[in-house]
């Protein structure tokens, strides 16, 4: 029986942290998107977060994720 209780109890709050999940990110606005390049081969990316250490953010921000709208998104 007490097997049971904590299965439930599992249940129970991995289904709270879903719904905090799903409701937190209905509040969330949505972030702005930026064009990085590399330090090391000068490629261009656009990402709304940083590709990694060898990559610094030189234009932006922009609406869309061409990087071709700029502002920022509301």
């Amino acid at each position: 029986m007490q097997e049971i209780l904590e299965n439930f109890m599992k249940r129970k709050i991995a289904m709270l942290a879903v719904l905090a999940s799903v409701c937190a990110a209905a509040y969330a606005s949505e972030m702005s998107w930026y064009r990085w390049r590399s330090r090391v081969s000068g490629a261009v990316v656009c990402a709304q977060i940083s590709p990694g250490n060898a990559w610094y953010k030189f234009k932006g921000p922009y609406m869309d994720g061409t990087c071709r709208k700029p502002g920022n998104p509301q």
